[in-house]
């Protein structure tokens, strides 16, 4: 019975299907349902018949590709690793789950970067910051192909959680730029980038 629902999205005015709806049947309460679109939507609906009641709905952006995959910060003095952001810790302000604002010498962190050990087909991106800068700033996100050729190149408000891209091709890898826009601005600490697909 489960597996007749039909999955919809809308975003503002617009309603759209679920591209290449696929069904797993978990249990004999439980489905999973899988789409292919990379879209952003602001309300799922599900329709269905012979299912009179739901007892919770989740849903997901897809896997997270960035998970445990190499990290670095970039300083004028160099590259560092960095563990923590991509550790799948989303907390965003007990002490050690977030990155320094400062690299070694108190050198500001100028970049950070996440390697893919596999191409991915990403359908949006999750930057999760500290939250302790104004909003006077801008966060430019790169992605790159594996024969390092940049995909995709945009510059988005800080204010930003959840990064489509509407981009098929493949990416190896991502670089995060923080440009203060006013001297008042804080320096930004990531606390945790998420590569869905």
């Amino acid at each position: 019975v489960l597996e007749k629902f039909r999955v919809y999205f809308e975003n503002d005015d617009k309603r759209f299907g679920c591209e290449k709806q696929r069904f797993k049947t978990i249990d004999n309460n439980t489905v999973r349902i899988q789409c292919e679109g990379n879209q952003l939507v602001n309300t799922v609906i599900l329709e269905g018949e012979g299912v009179t009641s739901l007892c919770s709905v989740h849903v997901s952006s897809g896997r997270n590709f960035g998970l445990k995959q190499k990290a670095t910060l970039t300083t004028s003095q160099g590259a560092i690793d960095e563990k923590v952001l991509a550790d799948g810790n989303r907390e965003t302000f007990p002490k050690g789950n977030c990155t320094p604002i400062m690299g070694s010498n108190n050198v500001p962190v100028k970049s950070w970067s996440l390697t893919l050990n596999v191409p991915v087909v990403a359908s949006s991106f999750e930057i999760l910051n500290k939250g302790n800068f104004t909003t006077k700033g801008s966060l430019r996100l790169v992605t790159i192909n594996e024969n390092s050729s940049v995909v995709l190149d945009e510059s988005y408000d800080t204010d930003l959680k959840l990064y489509s891209n509407a981009d098929k091709e493949p990416i190896t890898g991502l670089n995060i730029t923080y440009t203060k826009t006013n001297p008042s601005s804080l320096s930004i600490s990531l606390c945790e980038v998420s590569v869905y697909g």
